[in-house]
């Protein structure tokens, strides 16, 4: 390929890949920095501002600056610790209500001083770029394995937060377990190149960290609300499995059956969720949740199936029987509801059903 009459060669397209990752992470963090409710997106701001750092840093190394001016190459990498403590108070800050910047977290200003105060003297002596790259990879490889154990972290964090859930998990929660995950294997990456300087390794990393920087800008194209929605599902998670603790759902079914088949509790016009929930010694949200998660109906559907099921028997048992006394013996109080029920349960009338029931062939 050609540019300007210059052929463009394979390290030329990834510098300047690099260079848009670059452009294109910082431009995604100035725009959360300018939006409304600051503090709460300053986080995501700053990651993706730092996020772009890296970037920056291979592509000035490939076009040379850093030979030129030796000493400049460490003035980025220690930003690059604060990364994994972002990530995961970001992570944090999805399943809470509001993120908080606390004195604890000055804590994490001490690997970055710390960094510095390594690469500071080698700043110092004599340019030799040999010199100063030894210190500078061993710098970045605790830098990188710092990342990684808050990657990790987060990754727990998250499958804890998966264990909560209610199967199927929602979309939002494989998109971010996702993100976490090449998040991780990118870190791998990083410190592959530090340690074996396989050009393999550099255009993994750095490459995986601009798809990753896109990956993520387009999951927040298909979750515009990406804080709140995960919020929400985690609440939903945790409420639903506090509810379900310590109750044996599999009785709880059998008691059910026993009510609807041997007593006939859907007969009580008055029956709610309340008074069943009584029956059965749970508390109504338990109930509800059981009925949902194991036989998929709502408790109005489930009542009303019993009761349509009850009907249909005693139309065929007791054929001289008005319609009217039957809605009434299986718990409907009103013949506008019981004939609704009954043609979107049976997709017919009372009346049909038991013609056709007590003379099939007519």
């Amino acid at each position: 390929m050609f540019v300007n009459g210059k052929a463009w060669t394979a390290s030329d397209a990834f510098i300047a890949f690099e260079l848009a990752g670059t452009f294109f992470s910082i431009a995604i963090g100035l725009g959360f920095f300018f939006q409304s409710h600051l503090r709460k997106n300053s986080l995501p701001a700053l990651l993706f501002c730092l996020v772009a750092l890296p970037q920056l840093s291979v592509s000035m190394e490939l076009l040379g600056f850093y030979e030129r001016f030796p000493g400049t190459g460490l003035l980025l990498p220690p930003f690059y610790i604060f990364l994994g403590p972002l990530t995961y108070a970001y992570f944090h800050q999805i399943l809470g209500q509001e993120f908080l910047w606390k004195k604890s977290h000055l804590y994490h200003i001490l690997p970055f001083g710390l960094a510095y105060a390594v690469l500071v003297p080698v700043y110092g002596q004599p340019h030799d770029f040999s010199h100063i790259h030894v210190w500078l990879d061993i710098v970045l490889v605790l830098i990188m394995l710092y990342v990684l154990v808050f990657l990790f972290l987060t990754l727990l964090d998250l499958w804890v937060l998966l264990k909560t859930s209610i199967l199927p998990f929602p979309g939002i929660y494989r998109l971010t377990m996702l993100y976490v995950f090449v998040a991780i294997v990118d870190v791998g990456f990083l410190i592959w190149y530090q340690l074996e300087k396989s050009e393999v390794g550099m255009v993994l990393s750095f490459g995986l960290l601009t798809v990753l920087s896109v990956f993520i800008f387009w999951g927040m194209q298909l979750y515009p609300d990406y804080l709140e929605i995960m919020r929400k599902e985690a609440a939903r998670g945790r409420y639903a499995k506090s509810r379900l603790t310590g109750i044996d759902s599999a009785d709880i079914i059998n008691r059910i059956r026993e009510l609807m088949d041997m007593e006939h509790l859907y007969a009580d016009e008055d029956l709610s969720l309340g008074r069943m929930a009584e029956s059965l010694d749970i508390h109504p949200h338990q109930l509800s949740e059981i009925l949902n998660n194991h036989l998929s109906l709502s408790f109005n559907n489930f009542i009303n199936r019993h009761r349509i099921t009850a009907a249909c028997r005693l139309l065929t048992e007791e054929p001289n029987r008005p319609i009217l006394s039957i809605l009434g013996a299986v718990g409907f109080n009103s013949k506008s509801s019981f004939h609704s029920e009954f043609l979107k349960i049976t997709g017919t009338t009372p009346t049909a059903y038991r013609k056709k029931a007590i003379s099939p062939d007519v």
